[in-house]
Formats: structure tokens, C-alpha cells, sequence
């Protein structure tokens, strides 16, 4: 559950309010999408959200969720670096901490490990619209409602950048989800 700050009749949120309840949040949104490796670009742009957050926060529409909002801002910072940077991470997932298994041997690890970066690999071929409306909702649990709002889209179009974003990544990695069913299956 997201935590939530009460809007009561006072004039504005402040920017301490924000951190204090979505400091956290924000920057493990950009962590996940930089991974370890880029530590201190994922605190840079922390920083530079919340800076970006306090130059807007007269925008800041009542009605309007502050968390979803710095997402927005979040998102746009992490788009503005990765044109500074030309950079493209293409497997984030490599350095990701392992899930706990029931098997710890050797080839059980490598195989989730290629598992990983066979995910990553489909991720990174969709377009990047559709790369990000799937991380939101399976990374950041976002609803659809959610989504549409961080990515400024209208409930409908959310909808079909989600359904354009499964059929292409089953499409570019059939053998990968198919895997998955078998295993259950067997």
C-alpha cells in the first residue's frame, strides 16, 4: 500500500512533506531502472526530482496524487539523462539481487540468472513507451489508472499501450513464456 498524504485545507503540500513520504519510493523507482551498478545516477536523479518537484510544486493540482505526480517527474529526469548520457542500460537485471530459491545449487543459479537477462532482453527490445507501462505496473504495482497518469495518457490508451506491450513481448519471446507453462504443466 502506498502511503498517502491527507489534503486538508491548508494552502499546499511542501517539499518536506513529499520527501519525508516519497523520498524512498522515488528513488528505488529510479534505482530499479538504472540498477546497482548506477548507484549514484539514481541519487543524482533523486535529487534532481525533488529539485524539479519544489520549481513546480504551485502546479501541483489538488486532485492530483503527489506521489504519481513525482513519478512523472521522475521519469522525465531519467528520459533527460539517458539523452545527456546516450546511454542504454540493456541488462540491469544481471546485477540484480537474487530472488530466494529452494535450490541454491550452482547451475540452479545460473539458470535464473539467464533467466534474468532473457526477461531483460525482451523488455529492452519493446519500444520504450510500452517497456515503461510494464515496469510500472509489475515493478511499481501501479494500477492502470496509475500508469495513465505517470505516463500522461488518457485510461484507454494505457490499456492498449499494456495489451501492445504483452503480445509483442510473447511475440519476441515466445520460447521464454512457453518455458513457464510447461514447467507448470509438468
Amino acid at each position: 500500500m502506498l502511503p498517502q498524504l491527507r489534503r486538508t485545507h491548508e494552502p499546499a503540500l511542501t517539499l518536506e512533506q513529499l520527501s519525508e513520504c516519497y523520498l524512498t519510493l522515488v528513488y528505488r523507482y529510479l534505482y530499479r531502472r538504472l540498477g546497482p551498478a548506477e548507484k549514484a545516477d539514481a541519487d543524482d536523479l533523486t535529487a534532481q526530482t525533488f529539485q524539479a518537484a519544489l520549481r513546480g510544486l504551485h502546479r501541483l493540482k489538488k486532485d492530483t496524487d503527489p506521489y504519481l505526480w513525482l513519478l512523472g517527474i521522475a521519469r522525465r529526469e531519467l528520459i533527460n539523462h539517458a539523452r545527456r548520457q546516450k546511454y542504454r542500460k540493456t541488462e540491469p537485471l544481471d546485477t540484480a539481487p537474487e530472488p530466494l530459491a529452494i535450490d541454491h545449487s550452482p547451475e540452479s543459479v545460473a539458470l535464473g540468472q539467464e533467466r534474468q537477462r532473457q526477461l531483460w532482453r525482451i523488455l529492452d527490445s519493446l519500444a520504450a513507451d510500452q517497456r515503461e507501462a510494464l515496469l510500472l505496473q509489475h515493478l511499481d504495482d501501479l494500477s492502470v489508472a496509475q500508469i495513465a497518469q505517470v505516463l500522461g495518457k488518457t485510461h484507454a490508451a494505457t490499456n492498449s499501450l499494456l495489451q501492445r506491450a504483452r503480445q509483442s513481448a510473447l511475440a519476441r519471446g515466445g520460447a521464454y513464456f512457453l518455458d513457464d507453462e510447461t514447467e507448470t504443466m509438468s
